[in-house]
């Protein structure tokens, strides 16, 4: 079961980006789209994320005008999702 500050983290925009991220990578399009939010937005987001060490730039997608870029998650942004296994390997380890 998620902690208060999980829930809280996962409920924000920041949080719901990373969530959308870790199935996949994803466009500033795309998660603009699925969030309701403007590009800018969504791009000011990403950039305090990258900062932070949470996301990465993954490559470019074939767009109308120009390439897209995509964004995905990295090892670092791994540890923030909770693991099913978790409680089982405490009770192992205990």
């Amino acid at each position: 079961m998620a902690t208060g500050w999980h829930q809280r983290f996962f409920q924000s925009t920041r949080g719901r980006i990373l969530s959308l991220l870790r199935s996949a990578a994803r466009t500033v399009g795309e998660l603009s789209e699925t969030l309701g939010l403007t590009h800018n937005a969504v791009r000011v987001q990403l950039s305090t994320l990258e900062r932070d060490g949470l996301v990465r730039q993954h490559g470019t997608r074939a767009g109308i005008r120009k390439p897209h870029l995509s964004y995905e998650l990295t090892d670092e942004a791994e540890v923030l999702f909770p693991k099913a296994y978790s409680p089982f390997l405490s009770e192992l380890l205990a």
